[in-house]
């Protein structure tokens, strides 16, 4: 199983890489930019095809990653230009087509999903109940009500609710609609020690989600589920002596499983109830999330729109997808988010195994986020990364002066620690949990 995940991982990083280096190679043809090598993997390859322009394609032994070999001032061009020769905003616009090649995959793949293949969304932020013990103080709020907007911003979905207000302490004003028609803006306000929360529930405002299933679509593999022999269809009933009645009831009572070693769990399974018990699991694999997914049915399908709906709605959801990479990007940088959250392929291959069973709308979405945090990762300010050329590049058309060679070995010297290391840490994460 292990391998056949490290493969699944190696074909859809391979397939983003693919059309990252195609962005870059596209735009260098577009600017008579000669590129002698088009290849795709590392290490000893062998030429697979060449093109009428002289432009070699060639495939790798080692699968990952990507590069384009233009002409330059070591080579004789027979054809085309050399890229010393380029201006700087062609040398902009080659350099950064790989990341945008990788933004319009992403859209491109949500966008077709979503007309073709139309799958679930979130539901709408439609208040289900109240809690008498909420964390929040609600105001006029009222279970039916169905939020407009936050502070003047409208929300569309219970994740904005999130994001806009419950996740941001202090005061804020809502608009709601009920009864069909909309109420005027009122105050609430959220107290400081609510907003690391995850869930509407967990503020005490029952959302819609708090009606989903606690059955569950699949396990994760590898995962401590897969192990405690945890099958698809069955509903966790029970969880250390709490009953869980709905999907957020499971994910809640394992949200802090390991602590609790001997935790009991009692399945539903075909009518029958079995128990099983955590202190069967291998410490090697505490380090793990539980690994449950749970069945989604319940949430309403997204009606199947326009191509032009599609288009606007996927270009949304991508740049959602950027900022909250680039969020994450800066919280490990900052040290909020701790490296031991880094994976590398088998990551990739793993969590696409379980999205797979989910239908065509899902895997196209976990594609279209890989596609972004490539784009992402390549515009990181490092010398060897698009995000450190283009730098360079702008560097030099401000200042009218190139980088002297010293420099340039020191920045690339100091690129490549920074990127091997990253990988290094990503791929003995993954070896922790295999």
């Amino acid at each position: 199983m292990t391998f056949q995940l490290i493969i699944l991982g190696v074909i859809i990083l391979s397939f983003v890489v693919v059309i990252h280096e195609l962005g870059h190679f596209s735009a260098a043809r577009l600017r008579g930019i000669k590129v002698e090598e088009l290849g795709i993997g590392f290490g000893k390859s062998i030429t697979v095809k060449k093109l009428a322009s002289g432009t070699k394609i060639t495939l790798g032994i080692i699968p990952l990653g990507g590069f384009n070999k233009l002409c330059d001032e070591r080579n004789q061009c027979i054809a085309g230009k050399r890229y010393k020769d380029a201006s700087c905003w062609e040398k902009l616009f080659v350099i950064l087509a790989g990341p945008t090649a990788n933004i319009l995959l992403a859209i491109f793949l949500l966008c077709i999903s979503s007309t073709f293949f139309p799958g679930k969304i979130e539901m709408g932020p439609v208040v289900y109940a109240m809690s008498e013990s909420a964390l929040i103080d609600p105001g006029e709020l009222k279970a039916g009500d169905h939020i407009v907007s936050v502070d003047g911003v409208s929300v569309d979905t219970w994740h904005d609710v999130l994001t806009n207000w419950l996740s941001k302490a202090g005061p804020h004003t809502i608009t709601v609609r009920r009864n069909g028609s909309t109420v005027n803006s009122f105050p609430v306000t959220t107290r400081k020690e609510a907003i690391s929360l995850r869930y509407p529930d967990q503020y005490g405002i029952g959302s819609h989600y708090s009606n989903l299933t606690n059955c569950v679509t699949t396990t994760i593999p590898g995962s401590p589920a897969q192990v405690l022999g945890i099958r698809p269809k069955d509903c966790l009933i029970q969880i250390g002596g709490v009953d869980t009645n709905s999907h957020i009831d499971v994910y809640l009572a394992l949200s802090e499983w390991k602590d609790a070693p001997n935790l009991s769990i009692r399945v539903k399974r075909e009518g029958e109830v079995e128990e099983l018990n955590l202190k069967n699991i291998n410490k090697k694999i505490e380090k793990e999330p539980f690994g449950v997914v749970m069945n989604m049915e319940a949430i309403y399908t997204k009606e199947q729109l326009s191509l032009i709906q599609s288009l606007s709605t996927a270009s949304k959801t991508v740049a959602v997808y950027f900022a909250q990479i680039v969020g994450g990007v800066i919280k490990l940088i900052t040290g909020e988010m701790p490296l031991k959250d880094l994976g590398s392929i088998y990551s990739v291959g793993k969590y696409g195994s379980v999205i797979a069973e989910m239908g065509v709308s899902e895997i196209a979405k976990y594609i279209a986020i890989i596609s972004t945090s490539v784009a992402v990762f390549n515009l990181l300010p490092l010398y060897i990364l698009d995000g450190g050329q283009a730098l360079a590049i702008t560097y030099t058309a401000v200042t009218k002066r190139a980088i002297n060679s010293l420099t340039e070995q020191l920045f690339t010297k100091i690129s490549l620690i920074v990127v091997i290391g990253l990988g290094f840490m990503a791929i003995y994460n993954d070896l922790l949990t295999i």
